[in-house]
């Protein structure tokens, strides 16, 4: 089922599936953008039932937030809280998997 990994976020949560799918071949799959920005990179821990997400903010200086969540089922999971330094806010964001092809390479200088 799930297991701890590596996350790259493509943001765009306003833009159509369809959208979604052409701006990563561009930008992530074809001109390799994704490699050069650390900030889009990320880690994931899974503990029984719970996924916490360590990132970096995008605004400079990047600072380091983590949301931490449940998982639902084998294909959705949601995030109940964010924090970052001393701020913690409850959220209620439900994600869910799909199939995506070309997979971009997680290979990256970013994450040891």
């Amino acid at each position: 089922m799930y297991k701890n990994g590596i996350l790259l976020d493509v943001g765009g949560a306003s833009r159509s599936l369809e959208e979604m799918d052409e701006y990563i071949r561009k930008n992530y799959v074809r001109d390799n953008w994704y490699k050069k920005n650390k900030y889009v990179w990320g880690v994931f821990f899974i503990e029984d039932n719970t996924i916490r997400i360590n990132q970096l903010s995008q605004d400079y200086p990047h600072r380091g937030f983590v949301q931490e969540g449940i998982i639902l089922n084998d294909t959705t999971f949601k995030i109940t809280k964010f924090s970052s330094g001393d701020k913690v806010r409850e959220k209620d964001d439900v994600y869910h998997f799909r199939e995506f092809s070309p997979k971009p390479d997680s290979t990256n200088v970013y994450i040891k």
